[in-house]
């Protein structure tokens, strides 16, 4: 159970600080930490509660935390919120395309050419 150490390490908190948010005794997150003993459903849920992941991830079934998933929603949002600003972009101008697409301030990605757009 290395992660449980891991998050909470990560988050800057003592063990006595998760035993007292989650209920579960400081010496049994010790030895879940080490390795002595594993936690049982009921610890896992509180663990997982307390640190925002998930079960899975907690016992390494997933390398995903739900923390990573939700930071992975927020950058495909910005990428749209941008996506959305070049289309208005594009949308309120009269100008021909390529004269915008060779504007620095309007990202752009270069078309690869292959044998179907030859």
């Amino acid at each position: 159970m290395n992660r449980i150490r891991a998050l909470r390490e990560d988050r800057d908190l003592r063990q006595v600080d998760v035993s007292y948010a989650t209920g579960i005794d400081q010496k049994t997150l010790s030895n879940y930490e080490t390795g002595k003993t594993q936690p049982d459903a009921n610890a896992l849920i509180r663990l997982a509660d307390f640190f925002h992941v998930s079960i899975d991830y907690l016992v390494g079934r997933s390398t995903v935390s739900t923390f990573a998933y939700e930071e992975i929603v927020m950058d495909i949002e910005n990428v749209q919120m941008q996506l959305n600003q070049i289309k208005a972009t594009l949308l309120q101008s009269n100008a021909p395309i390529q004269t915008l697409l060779s504007r620095q301030d309007v990202p752009r990605q270069e078309k690869k050419c292959t044998e179907d757009t030859v």
